[in-house]
């Protein structure tokens, strides 16, 4: 048992066991077909991710420019952009 993603990902790939990991820690791996999914039929309903910060719309730039960033990259990310 660990409760390092990469620890817990590496290990189920080398064949000593299973891990339960979320869609985008693993996508990398299906995609290059090290990795399959199990018990698709007990998976949890996707969450949505949410970028929560004081300012709201009135953010300093820097905050925005993040915000901004980081949208894009969550966009873009395949395990990610299904849900959305």
């Amino acid at each position: 048992m660990t409760n390092a993603t990469d620890a817990a990902l590496q290990s189920a790939i080398e064949g000593w066991g299973i891990a339960r990991l979320l869609s985008y820690q693993v996508s990398p791996a299906i995609e290059a077909g090290k990795f399959e999914t199990v018990l698709t039929d007990y998976e949890e309903k996707p969450m949505s991710i949410h970028l929560v910060y004081p300012e709201g719309r009135h953010a300093a730039a820097k905050v925005r420019a993040f915000i901004d960033f980081a949208t894009e990259r969550l966009r873009e990310t395949p395990a990610v952009r299904q849900y959305a």
